[in-house]
C-alpha cells in the first residue's frame, strides 16, 4: 500500500511546501516478512527569492521474523540556505545501519556531504558519484553499487536543475537476493521567477529471488508532477 499525502501553500512567492508522507506495509508467510515504513517529510520555506529548504528524513524499518533479520533506519537530511540569490547548500548526510541476527550481518554506515557555493547567479553544480561494495562472509553478500549524479545549471535566475539517479543492485550468494534499483529524477526549469518545476519519479523495484524460501517482492512507483506558470501554482501529482 502506498499512501501519498500532499499539500501545498503558496502566497505571492512565498511558497511553503508542507510534506510528503508513503507508507508501505509488506506481510508475507513463511519467513514472515513484515516492512515497517518509510516516511519522508519535505519542508520548503521560500520568502522573497531567499529560499530555505529544510530537511528530508527518511526512515525505514524493517522487522523479518525467522533468520529475523531486522534493519535499522536510513536517514537523509538535507539542509539548503539561500540568502539573496547566493545560494549555499549545506549538506546531505546518509546514515544507514543494518542489523541482522543469526548470520549475524552488520554493515557500518556511510554519510555523504555535499556543500555547495555559488556566486553571482550563474550556479554550476556538477555531480557526486558514491560506490559502496559490501562483502561479507557466511553467505557471502556481496551488495553492488549507489550512482549519485546532481547536475545543477542555473543562468541569471533561469534555474535548470537536472537530474539525480540513484541505483542499488544487490547480489547475494547462497539465499540468492537479487535486490532492484531505485531511481530519482528530479527536473526543475525556472524562467523569469515563473517556476516550472518538472516532476520527481520514485521507483522502487524489488526483486528478492531466495532459495528456500523463494521470495519475491514487488515494487512501488511515485510520480510527482508540478507545474507552474506566471505565479499560478497548479501541483499535480
Amino acid at each position: 500500500m502506498v499512501i501519498e499525502i500532499l499539500s501545498y501553500n503558496t502566497l505571492n512567492d512565498s511558497h511553503t511546501y508542507a510534506y510528503r508522507d508513503t507508507k508501505i506495509s509488506s506481510n508475507t508467510l513463511n519467513d514472515s516478512h513484515t516492512y515497517g515504513y518509510r516516511d519522508t517529510k519535505i519542508s520548503y520555506n521560500t520568502l522573497n527569492d531567499s529560499l530555505t529548504y529544510a530537511y528530508r528524513d527518511t526512515k525505514i524499518s524493517y522487522n523479518t521474523l525467522n533468520d529475523s533479520h531486522t534493519y535499522a533506519y536510513r536517514d537523509t537530511k538535507i539542509s539548503y540556505n539561500t540568502l539573496n540569490d547566493s545560494h549555499t547548500y549545506a549538506y546531505r548526510d546518509t546514515k544507514i545501519r543494518y542489523n541482522t541476527l543469526n548470520d549475524s550481518h552488520t554493515y557500518i554506515y556511510r554519510d555523504i556531504k555535499i556543500s555547495y557555493n555559488t556566486l553571482n547567479d550563474s550556479h554550476t553544480h556538477a555531480y557526486r558519484d558514491t560506490k559502496i561494495s559490501y562483502n561479507t562472509l557466511n553467505d557471502s553478500h556481496t551488495y553492488g553499487y549507489r550512482d549519485t549524479k546532481i547536475s545543477y545549471n542555473t543562468l541569471n535566475d533561469s534555474h535548470t536543475y537536472g537530474y539525480r539517479d540513484i541505483k542499488i543492485s544487490y547480489n547475494t550468494l547462497n539465499d540468492s537476493h537479487t535486490y532492484g534499483y531505485r531511481d530519482i529524477e528530479i527536473s526543475y526549469n525556472t524562467l523569469n521567477d515563473s517556476h516550472t518545476y518538472g516532476y520527481r519519479d520514485i521507483e522502487i523495484s524489488y526483486s528478492y529471488n531466495t532459495l528456500n524460501d523463494s521470495h519475491t517482492y514487488a515494487y512501488r512507483d511515485t510520480k510527482i508532477s508540478y507545474n507552474t506558470l506566471n505565479d499560478s501554482h497548479t501541483y499535480g501529482f
